[in-house]
């Protein structure tokens, strides 16, 4: 499969499961998916899951802008692909704004006002390591250890 019919291709999908979780008797008829009279239960209680297109590239900020509920570029805060995002939102007639900016926890938690003032509205918060911080969980209590870092994190 050529890499160009790899965006045609998740354009299509997204399309196809969109149809299966909001249509009461869902049918699509595409170049890569085709169905009628689907049956689909239980339908998600908003007959929708939000899709949040991840990817470090421009296909796929333009993809997260045209089709998708939110945007997780997987590495810093990159200014031009979150610009790519906004402005083909705005190119398909979608509010910029509805299309949710994710983040990974930055390594300087100063950035963090950054992030918030570039419209970023969740920052992963990684179980395994968190600003260079690493637990081993090998029982309850180590468990217990992560309860300061998340209190820590949650009052930023």
């Amino acid at each position: 499969m050529r890499s160009v019919n790899r965006g045609r291709r998740c354009d299509e999908y997204i399309a196809a499961m969109r149809e299966l979780w909001s249509a009461d008797a869902p049918k699509f008829s595409g170049r890569y998916v085709t169905f009628m009279d689907a049956f689909m239960r239980p339908k998600p209680v908003n007959r929708s899951v939000p899709i949040i297109i991840g990817g470090h590239t421009e296909a796929a900020a333009r993809r997260a802008g045209r089709i998708g509920d939110g945007f997780f570029p997987g590495r810093g805060l990159p200014m031009d692909l979150i610009k790519i995002v906004r402005r083909a939102a705005r190119e398909a007639g979608r509010d910029p704004a509805a299309v949710e900016i994710t983040v990974s926890i930055p390594d300087d938690l100063a950035q963090l006002a950054d992030f918030a003032a570039a419209g970023v509205s969740r920052v992963l918060l990684p179980v395994t390591s968190v600003a260079g911080l690493t637990r081993k969980v090998s029982g309850p209590e180590d468990l217990l250890g992560w309860r300061e870092t998340i209190e820590r994190y949650a009052s930023l």
